[in-house]
């Protein structure tokens, strides 16, 4: 099978690199190149359950000159299993947390090494595993890929339906997951998988969102999902930002917020704002309610000042 040569792929790396220091992407995919460009290669510590024949494989899958994305799939299961992508959720969440908290003269690179030491246990297998599951999202992204056109369309749809999956999972915690890797999915890949994947996510809030009983107006899930959306918000027509705008406007008013919760709403209104050329015009049925909002004793008064501000945009 072939492969990127190795001249391309130093430049893509190079490329990369010089996108994360301009702070060209955002925290999600910042996230992944973070972790590919300080990936290390443990060729024999790898878990005993993995197949001896695909151990050396596995070292090589966390390259940049990766040539077998079926090695790369059958150590990450392209998150198909619930266990694997609340797996990915649990390390990238430990793995953030480590950035944030970390001093800010750390290299990024001295950052993992003392998160395998601390969080992983001196054991590279959780973060090999992750970090593989992060080369499959990358996929997604014709600028970040590597492997040949022919094995992304069978790996890149396949990845899509497994996380929209999770994301209509009765389990809170696997649908939790499962909208958290459809945020990093929707953060590189291209518009038109934005647009069939932020589609669905939308269904899913609409159907969901009215049932106590499903537990999505919950602050969690209502609040990963409307970032996805958000982060899709420019490969969405009008009508869909429309519907996302007049969620996030009855979610503020049916549901009682605390100030913190009514900013993360507003936050994610602006987003949607920004996005339209004429935001007063698209989202005017909703600008009605947000006006009665604004006026409500019930709101917190920072919240009312970005509000008012948001109006005026």
């Amino acid at each position: 099978m072939s492969c990127v040569p190795l001249s391309e792929n130093n430049e893509r790396r190079e490329w990369m690199q010089r996108a994360v220091l301009r702070g060209r992407f955002s925290w999600n995919t910042s996230l992944y190149l973070g972790l590919a460009l300080a990936s290390t290669s443990h060729q024999n510590d790898a878990d005993p359950t993995f197949p001896r024949s695909r151990r050396s494989r596995a070292g090589v899958v966390t390259s940049w000159q990766a040539k077998d994305p079926e090695a790369d799939l059958h150590v990450s299961h392209s998150k198909s299993k619930s266990s694997d992508v609340m797996r990915y959720l649990e390390i990238g969440g430990a793995f953030a947390n480590a950035q944030d908290n970390a001093p800010a003269e750390d290299s990024l690179t001295a950052i993992k090494s003392r998160f395998l030491e601390t969080w992983c246990g001196g054991n590279p297998w959780p973060y090999k595993v992750f970090h593989c599951q992060m080369w499959v999202l990358a996929q997604a992204n014709w600028k970040l890929r590597h492997f040949p056109e022919s094995a992304v369309k069978l790996m890149v749809p396949a990845l899509m339906r497994d996380i929209l999956e999770h994301c209509g999972s009765q389990d809170e915690e696997v649908r939790d997951a499962g909208l958290y890797a459809a945020h990093n999915f929707l953060d590189v890949c291209a518009a038109q998988l934005q647009e069939i994947a932020a589609r669905q996510i939308l269904c899913l809030v609409k159907q969901n969102l009215p049932s106590p009983d499903s537990r999505w107006h919950t602050r969690s899930p209502f609040f990963r999902a409307m970032k996805c959306l958000s982060c899709a918000c420019r490969a969405l027509n009008s009508s869909q930002r429309q519907e996302c705008v007049a969620l996030l406007a009855s979610y503020f008013q049916l549901f009682q917020l605390d100030g913190k919760a009514q900013l993360e709403v507003i936050s994610e209104l602006l987003v949607f704002w920004r996005a339209d050329a004429d935001p007063s015009k698209t989202y005017a049925a909703t600008t009605e309610q947000l006006l009665q909002l604004e006026r409500s004793v019930l709101v917190h008064p920072k919240a009312r000042s970005e509000l008012y501000q948001l109006l005026l945009t």
